[in-house]
């Protein structure tokens, strides 16, 4: 008997059709790396710029409160929320985070039908003239650390690659292979967090090194 093929028969089915795009929140926060970052820069500071710091006594709580308020910003600016994007631009900037800003922001995934977006955590309550008081602290600094002006950045995608990755259980997943570790330290360093964890984990199947080896080996001295 002639072997059937079932492949060929006509079953009634209808052809494959995209399915909707899914929007998938991803929590972003100023946390463990942020914090150490911080700790460096007023460390560094008081070092390399002695005397400036004496006067100015740029502490590490201001920059830590300085680094989740740009964060927020950056958010908002990407939900179309925020009403003061042009006057960000006279704000100084530590080029590492300025870096971080310019990496998170909306992704879409057309393989997962999902739009990546980030949202703060606990959104930052500081006012924009408390910023500058901290901006301009941070820019007596000029010229012992790397800082940026007008430099919030002005689209709202964000990097592939890094909105790509999150945090679960403690280590870094992603959809995609081969991410370069800069950019993993990149989603470590905003705390990328899924919302609803329990919907979308299975998707990030790649998985990278844990939060406490990406504090050991990365060196935040060179981000300053």
């Amino acid at each position: 008997m002639e072997t059937k093929n079932y492949a060929e028969l006509d079953w009634g089915t209808k052809s494959a059709a995209p399915i909707r795009t899914e929007r998938v929140e991803v929590k972003v926060s100023v946390d463990r790396l942020t914090n150490d970052y911080a700790k460096a820069i007023v460390r560094h500071v008081s070092i390399e710029a002695e005397k400036v710091q004496a006067e100015v006594k740029l502490t590490e709580d201001e920059v830590i409160a300085y680094l989740a308020f740009l964060l927020t910003m950056r958010c908002a600016q990407i939900a179309g929320t925020c009403t003061i994007w042009g006057k960000l631009k006279n704000l100084w900037i530590p080029s590492y985070f300025q870096w971080i800003l310019s990496c998170v922001g909306e992704y879409r995934d057309r393989q997962y039908a999902i739009d990546v977006v980030p949202v703060m955590e606990e959104p930052s309550t500081m006012t924009l003239e408390q910023a500058f008081v901290i901006s301009n602290k941070l820019g007596e600094f000029e010229h012992v650390l790397h800082l940026v002006r007008a430099a919030m950045p002005t689209g709202t995608n964000g990097d592939q690659t890094v909105m790509s990755c999150v945090i679960i259980d403690n280590t870094i997943r992603s959809l995609r292979r081969d991410v370069h570790p800069a950019l993993t330290y990149v989603a470590a360093f905003a705390n990328m967090q899924l919302r609803k964890e329990t919907a979308f984990a299975a998707l990030y199947r790649t998985q990278y090194d844990d939060l406490d080896t990406i504090a050991m080996q990365m060196s935040l001295k060179d981000c300053l």
